[in-house]
């Protein structure tokens, strides 16, 4: 017997539905999280008490998320541009 959960068609099926499921509702929440981000600006961003540079950075990567969220919903060209080394930074510059 092999280790491990053999691929069946269903599994592979079930699989693909809980991928898209969990990433339209994670693609819906970054939407929702970048507008109140939008809505705060950097100024309101620094009203929270983040310094100025920090405000941008915080501003510039949710614009990132936000970007990649409106690809996914139809909302905006796919830029030619890696998301996922820009975003290296935030997961603690942990790459692929």
């Amino acid at each position: 017997m092999t280790a491990g959960q053999q691929p069946t068609l269903d599994l592979v099926n079930n699989q693909l539905t809980s991928c898209a499921v969990r990433l339209r509702a994670l693609m819906s929440e970054i939407t929702d999280l970048h507008l109140q981000v939008v809505k705060l600006d950097v100024a309101g961003l620094e009203a929270l008490g983040a310094a100025a540079a920090d405000a941008a950075d915080i501003k510039g990567k949710w614009d990132l998320i936000g970007t990649v969220a409106a690809v996914y919903f139809g909302q905006a060209s796919t830029p030619a541009y890696n998301f996922d080394d820009a975003l290296a930074p935030v997961r603690g510059g942990l790459t692929s």
